[in-house]
C-alpha cells in the first residue's frame, strides 16, 4: 500500500505542475484513458489480483479527483468536466 500511497504523491505533484499549464489536459485526459484501460485487463485476475486491481482504481480515482479540483479552482470548468465523465467511468 505504502507504493500506491508514493505513486498517488507523486501523480499529485506532477499534475499540479501540469495543471498550471491548460493546454496540458489533453496530454493528462490521454494518460489517464490509458491507466483507465489497463484496469479491465486486471478484471480477469484472481480475487489477490482483484484486490490489486481496487487499490489501482482507487488511486486513480483519486488522482482524477485531484485533477478535477485543481481545474475548477482555476475556473476551467469543461476540463474538469472531462475528467470527472472519466472518473465517473471508472466503477469501484
Amino acid at each position: 500500500m505504502a507504493f500506491f500511497q508514493f505513486i498517488y504523491g507523486t501523480l499529485q505533484r506532477f499534475t499540479f505542475i501540469l495543471v498550471c499549464f491548460t493546454q496540458k489536459a489533453p496530454f493528462l485526459e490521454e494518460w489517464f484513458k490509458g491507466l483507465c484501460s489497463s484496469l479491465g485487463e486486471t478484471g480477469s485476475q484472481s480475487e489477490a489480483g482483484s484486490s490489486i486491481g481496487d487499490q489501482k482504481k482507487h488511486m486513480i480515482s483519486k488522482a482524477i479527483q485531484s485533477l478535477i479540483e485543481v481545474y475548477e479552482s482555476r475556473n476551467h470548468q469543461l476540463v474538469a468536466q472531462k475528467f470527472e465523465e472519466l472518473s465517473n467511468s471508472i466503477q469501484l
